[in-house]
């Protein structure tokens, strides 16, 4: 299993830094303790204890009993790119065919962040749609996964720039946001997309 962080939101006004591993959790509060709890069979969905400390819910609500010993209810927090459309300022890639490319038009090349996960892109002459799902570790930043959208096949007339978005996008690891720009970090290091914000 590999490693999923999760940001809860508490009923405190507090927040939790929850990342899963395989049988374990590790709970960062907001004073910066930590605390690692394995992981108990249950019928369904999550319950993980520890030194007295206990996570444990179902989808995206958990109750977390914390070292006072007060249990409190939490939420899965959203990500702050739900609802969210983006136009395609660079790509920037290790790889040598592919190097930095700019779209001459960014209005051509946009994405957006659906509500349930849902993703459209237009690429181009092309279209895409998809799936995405974020993981947010901050207010900012996160993980982030696109799949690999199912794109139209139509040659257009300004090149390939097209697939080479296209074939990068299955490689997207992280999110960053900075300003009015989205900041797509592709896996081991091997580049990034910019997007700047656009009109839904």
């Amino acid at each position: 299993m590999a490693p999923r962080t999760v940001v809860f939101a508490c009923e405190t006004g507090d927040k939790l830094t929850v990342t899963f591993t395989e049988g374990a959790a590790t709970v960062a509060d907001a004073k910066g303790r930590t605390f690692h709890l394995a992981q108990q069979e249950t019928g369904s969905g999550i319950d993980y204890q520890g030194g007295g400390r206990e996570l444990r819910g179902k989808g995206e609500e958990a109750t977390w009993t914390g070292p006072d010993g007060a249990p409190v209810m939490c939420s899965a927090a959203h990500s702050p790119l739900v609802g969210t459309r983006w136009e395609l300022v660079e790509l920037q890639s290790s790889d040598k065919n592919v190097g930095t490319v700019r779209p001459a038009d960014p209005s051509k090349f946009t994405m957006d962040l659906m509500a349930g996960g849902r993703l459209a892109m237009q690429l181009d002459c092309n279209r895409a749609a998809g799936a995405w799902e974020a993981h947010p570790t901050s207010d900012t930043a996160g993980a982030l996964s696109l799949g690999e959208p199912a794109m139209t096949r139509a040659m257009c007339l300004t090149g390939n720039m097209d697939s080479q978005v296209a074939s990068q996008l299955g490689r997207v690891r992280t999110y960053q946001l900075q300003g009015d720009r989205l900041i797509l970090g592709l896996e081991a290091n091997a580049g990034a997309f910019t997007w700047r914000r656009a009109a839904p």
